[in-house]
């Protein structure tokens, strides 16, 4: 019971850190490309 608790937990406490920074930072590497190979043309 309790070596069950700790991966849902894991899992709980892991996505807002994906929502909050992974996802922001892949929009911004991104969006820096985009402006690179525009500046790059």
């Amino acid at each position: 019971m309790f070596q069950n608790t700790p991966y849902p937990l894991k899992r709980m406490s892991f996505t807002p850190i994906f929502k909050n920074f992974l996802i922001p930072l892949l929009f911004r590497m991104f969006f820096d490309f985009r402006l690179h190979l525009k500046h790059k043309t």
